[in-house]
């Protein structure tokens, strides 16, 4: 492979990443602004709310969700403004520049599989590697990201995701692209493991 294959970051998906970002921070504000006689002791929501356990746990969510909103923005708008594109797939491997918990450059020798995901009408390239190395690429992260990423892995059942969304051009072909290139490099036996449903 001679050329890299390179994606970079499209406008409508990255606003859109941005829109719900800031939706999402604004709900946090509001529940961190709650006081405990603001909320309604009705239903086991609230109930358990009302309770100062609750009530803390919920202040809590509230931070951590506002954390996750500011980072997301903040990494979509960079890449939008970046010159880099945000997915590169080489002869070395992948590099994944599209979320703020990417490790940057995944070698093809330590994949052990690459799914297609749907989540929460959000789409991902899914890779599994090889736990021996898992180390060496969460090292990279911040204690943030890292807790992100751990987040991430049990919803998704993947080390790490590429998130398809916010690229410019049409997703399902690019991911398509990026089957086909990831094939020429992976062995048969982890190659078996590749789906892709769109």
């Amino acid at each position: 492979m001679n050329q890299p294959y390179t994606v970079y970051a499209g406008v409508g998906g990255t606003f859109r990443l941005i829109l719900l970002s800031v939706i999402a921070a604004v709900a946090s504000i509001y529940i961190l602004m709650l006081g405990q006689g603001d909320i309604r002791h009705t239903g086991t929501v609230g109930r358990f709310a009302s309770t100062t356990f609750g009530f803390v746990f919920f202040k809590i969510i509230a931070v951590i969700l506002l954390a996750m909103a500011i980072g997301a923005a903040g990494k979509a708008l960079k890449s939008l403004l970046s010159l880099k594109p945000v997915i590169e797939v080489n002869s070395e491997g992948i590099v994944d520049r599209t979320t703020m918990y990417s490790p940057g450059l995944i070698r093809w020798e330590h994949i052990t599989g690459v799914h297609y995901r749907t989540i929460l009408g959000n789409h991902y390239i899914a890779i599994r590697v090889d736990q021996h190395h898992l180390e060496s690429y969460t090292s990279r992260l911040n204690v943030f990201q890292r807790m992100i990423l751990h987040f991430n892995r049990q919803s998704s059942y993947a080390d790490f995701s590429i998130m398809m969304n916010s690229v410019k051009g049409d997703w399902r072909q690019i991911t398509r692209d990026i089957f086909a290139i990831a094939q020429q490099h992976l062995p048969p036996a982890v190659f078996a493991e590749i789906q892709m449903t769109t």
